[in-house]
């Protein structure tokens, strides 16, 4: 592991006590799959790891009834900014526009 990844999984990892019995789970999850572990991408890895905490049970309680796959996209929010007023001195000509 990288500095970066070791530093990111000790601030997430002490932020409550959720986070911190997770990042024990995994420390130790990742003990029994020894230098195997390493050798894993991190999709196998999060799969591996997540199919560990989450029992069957709760996984087809809470699965997706269709199988509709979501578009990958980024929620925008349009806010109105509102009027912009230009105003000529020179041709004493006020305009008002509504910017988006």
């Amino acid at each position: 592991m990288t500095t970066i990844q070791v530093k990111t999984e000790e601030y997430f990892g002490g932020l409550n006590s959720m986070t911190r019995k997770l990042r024990q789970e995994k420390k130790n999850f990742q003990k029994a799959y020894g230098n195997e572990w390493a050798s894993l991408t991190t999709e196998e890895q999060e799969i591996l790891f997540e199919n560990h905490i989450i029992l069957p049970e709760v996984r087809e309680k809470y699965q997706c009834e269709t199988s509709e796959v979501r578009p990958e996209v980024f929620p925008k929010m349009k806010i109105n900014c509102g009027e912009k007023v230009v105003v000529d001195f020179e041709n004493e000509d006020v305009s008002i526009s509504t910017l988006y």
